[in-house]
């Protein structure tokens, strides 16, 4: 109903039926969501854009990071079986603790949520994941 009150609104006004429907996605993207509109789709701070580990490339935005490609390895298996799919969270919770450092929870192979340290090198190219207590990154990103 309130797609339709938007569409005949705006259709009034004069915009093309393409800017129109363009105007209403907008409008009403993530409608029921009480997050910012910034927090959900900003990812012009360090950790935006694509990084890439393997065969699965993960794009951050707000306080998620998401599969945008699964290639191969555990994670196309997962998919294929559907359990996970492109835009699904790999990451969550994601919070600022000092600059270029990160808490976050990640999600394993196995389907479930761990806590996780996210730490950007100095030169802002490599991203590590750490498991709190070990010295060494699980996983270690690359800016695409």
């Amino acid at each position: 109903m309130l797609r339709m009150a938007i569409i005949a609104i705006v259709a009034i006004i004069g915009f093309s039926m393409t800017s129109c429907s363009s105007l209403v996605d907008f409008l009403l993207e993530d409608e029921g969501s009480s997050a910012p509109r910034e927090a959900r789709t900003d990812n012009s701070g360090p950790l935006g854009g694509a990084w890439a580990s393997g065969d699965i490339v993960i794009t951050f935005s707000g306080s998620n990071g998401v599969f945008a490609r699964i290639n191969g390895g555990n994670w196309k298996a997962l998919m294929d079986g559907g359990h996970v799919k492109i835009g699904d969270a790999k990451f969550r919770n994601i919070t600022e603790s000092k600059d270029n450092e990160w808490t976050a929870q990640e999600l394993y192979t196995d389907l479930t949520w761990g806590n996780k340290i996210l730490i950007l090198s100095s030169d802002g190219k490599t991203l590590g994941i750490y498991t709190p207590g070990f010295p060494a990154p699980s996983t270690t990103y690359t800016k695409q």
